[in-house]
């Protein structure tokens, strides 16, 4: 049967009628929508500062045996690398771990823009920091904290220890615990914090242009080296330090033309 155009205009107007039925139930809910989000940015724009600041501020704790983290703002993560990378850029990242207890660094981090804070949460014995490492089969090279611009990390009241090697038959390669990017600058804190590490680990190192601020205070550093300076401009606070098993503030540079200390 040939459609005749009454026909097809008495289908286009049904097919209207369905559409704008479909419009108009659907209509109410829109509305509620449009009402939602315009209250939703009223409350953000009338504090917009607070929101930012909030933001801006990452506490957090990092348990290694809390079977269910929360991996937010204000929770629990497993452990320290998850934390940082969850915290935004520019933020401050207070970082609590648990007391008596051992939090392995794995993998290798960027901490950018980010002033970091790790310290003891909790009564007990202070928290192991272990830092791992990784064998590319011709040395072995010890996780580190990378410092993709002007970045900050402080150690409170914790006790650092290096893992041993993945493959003893190789020896270790230089590579800092904390290290910054070419032409940037990195603060390195340590207070109440031992490191015990292997021979020629070392802290920091300045190369390529890099300043490096490095604070020590109530410090022992057994069989670790502060500071490889090279090419870069090292800056030491240093307060009740005990060096032990070769341990030095730095190596390399000059007192006095690229390294500067009490």
């Amino acid at each position: 049967m040939v459609e005749t155009t009454y026909d097809a205009q008495i289908r286009q107007i049904a097919a209207f009628d369905d559409l704008l039925g479909y419009f108009q139930g659907q209509k109410p809910r829109w509305d509620g929508d449009v009402a939602a989000a315009q209250a939703a940015y009223g409350a953000l724009s009338n504090d917009l500062k607070g929101v930012v600041k909030d933001l801006m501020f990452f506490p957090c704790t990092v348990d290694p045996d809390e079977a269910n983290p929360t991996n937010v703002r204000g929770g629990v993560f497993n452990n320290i690398i998850s934390a940082i990378l969850a915290a935004p850029s520019g933020s401050y990242v207070s970082i609590g771990l648990v007391a008596g207890k051992v939090h392995p660094v794995e993998t290798n981090v960027f901490i950018t823009s980010k002033t970091v804070v790790i310290a003891r949460t909790g009564a007990g014995d202070k928290p192991i920091i272990l830092i791992k490492g990784s064998s590319d089969g011709s040395s072995n090279r010890p996780i580190r904290f990378n410092s993709a611009s002007f970045s900050s990390i402080r150690f409170l009241d914790v006790e650092i220890e290096y893992d041993q090697k993945v493959n003893p038959a190789l020896p270790w390669s230089a590579s800092p615990l904390i290290s910054p990017s070419y032409g940037t600058q990195v603060s390195a804190s340590f207070y109440g914090t031992n490191v015990t590490g292997h021979e020629g680990a070392f802290l920091t190192s300045t190369y390529a242009g890099s300043t490096v601020f490095l604070n020590l205070g109530v410090v022992t550093l057994d069989g670790v080296i502060g500071s490889q300076v090279s090419l870069g401009t090292l800056i030491v606070g240093q307060y009740n330090v005990t060096l032990l098993n070769g341990a030095l503030i730095q190596d390399g540079g000059t007192v006095g033309q690229d390294v500067f200390m009490n």
